[in-house]
């Protein structure tokens, strides 16, 4: 009797064991799916709003040069005072990348991703 007791114990931690793996396989899928959903859904965003700003910049940059252009009477030196700001902003954000950008981004990633 005491064998029997002992087989079905086993048979059953067999079965219970096989049934715990599979709901933990299936957690992981489907927190694999959650994890790449958001990402792919955080991607398009924020494509799509760069693309938007980027041709908001574009057209503004122009307006700017010739509005620039036109007081000063060289259309050429209001695009190239343009280009000099942009220059000027891009060494700021060359000097301030560790400070400003890459711990932010980093907070928020861990934000959005480990606090659920």
């Amino acid at each position: 009797m005491a064998f029997n007791e002992i087989k079905d114990d086993v048979n059953d931690l067999k079965s219970e064991t096989k049934a715990y793996i599979d709901k933990n396989v299936e957690y992981y899928k489907l927190l694999g799916f959650k994890i790449v959903a958001k990402t792919t859904t955080m991607f398009v965003s924020y494509t799509l709003t760069l693309l938007a700003c980027a041709f908001v910049l574009l057209f503004g940059s122009i307006a700017a040069g010739f509005a620039i252009g036109n007081s000063i009477g060289s259309t050429a030196l209001g695009f190239l005072i343009i280009a000099g700001a942009y220059f000027l902003i891009a060494i700021f954000i060359l000097l301030l990348k560790d400070k400003l950008i890459e711990s932010r981004i980093l907070k928020v990633f861990s934000e959005m991703f480990f606090n659920d």
